[in-house]
């Protein structure tokens, strides 16, 4: 049987995290271990993503989400009020928090646990922005990354991917060797560098983000200015 496009996006996806575990890409690969229910393996992906990225909200909702298929819904809650402070939105975990109460309540009427595969956000702290941070959008924000999930499984699946060495290399040459091509613009990313100290790395991302977002050109050049002026990039 011919392979989807989608497949290939999530081959493309694992190559890329088993190449480099740092990759921001480990929520994807996350969702991907959920849909094949490996669902403790997701978590454990998720935890140590997390340590790099703890300021990455998405993570945070599809580690709760995870949790919640587990039953542990103390720590699903504690991971969604994480995640939502993140984007400042208490509407968002008074949503979440129903939707636990309504999973544990059904799960208790039926005595069993139903694992139903997620749907990965692009973006998503970028998208609840303009959703307002009220849950009830969620459906909305995740029929957005459907639409375009064709597109974006074409440009990642066309990325040659090298494969893993056996050699040890530096952190820094780990970094500095991953293909470029495989680093997709996104305001998120521009976020996660700035969050882990990588300046760099986050002046180009806002840049590449002009041409595919020019109305918010100025906004990202306030960001460019402020990156420039506070770490003395050029």
């Amino acid at each position: 049987m011919a392979k989807t496009v989608k497949n290939i996006f999530d081959e493309k996806v694992s190559l890329i995290y088993e190449y480099n575990k740092k990759s921001p890409l480990f929520v994807r690969e996350a969702n991907t271990e959920i849909f094949a229910n490996n669902v403790e393996k997701a978590v454990e992906i998720l935890r140590q993503g997390l340590r790099l990225f703890p300021n990455y909200p998405t993570a945070y909702i599809v580690l709760a989400k995870a949790l919640t298929m587990l039953g542990e819904y103390d720590e699903a809650l504690s991971s969604y009020k994480k995640g939502c402070k993140i984007i400042n939105s208490d509407t968002s975990f008074a949503y979440f928090e129903k939707e636990v109460a309504s999973t544990q309540k059904q799960r208790s009427a039926f005595g069993r646990i139903t694992r139903r595969p997620l749907t990965f956000e692009q973006d998503f702290s970028d998208e609840i922005d303009s959703l307002g941070g009220d849950g009830a959008n969620f459906q909305k924000l995740e029929k957005t990354f459907e639409d375009n999930l064709g597109e974006l499984a074409e440009r990642i699946s066309a990325v040659k991917i090298p494969a893993p060495s056996d050699s040890i290399y530096k952190e820094e040459e780990e970094e500095s060797d991953f293909p470029s091509e495989v680093k997709i613009a996104s305001e998120t990313l521009a976020k996660i560098y700035v969050a882990q100290g990588e300046f760099k790395e986050a002046l180009a991302m806002y840049r590449r983000l002009i041409p595919k977002n020019p109305l918010k050109e100025n906004y990202f050049l306030e960001k460019i200015s402020e990156l420039q002026v506070k770490y003395n990039l050029d």
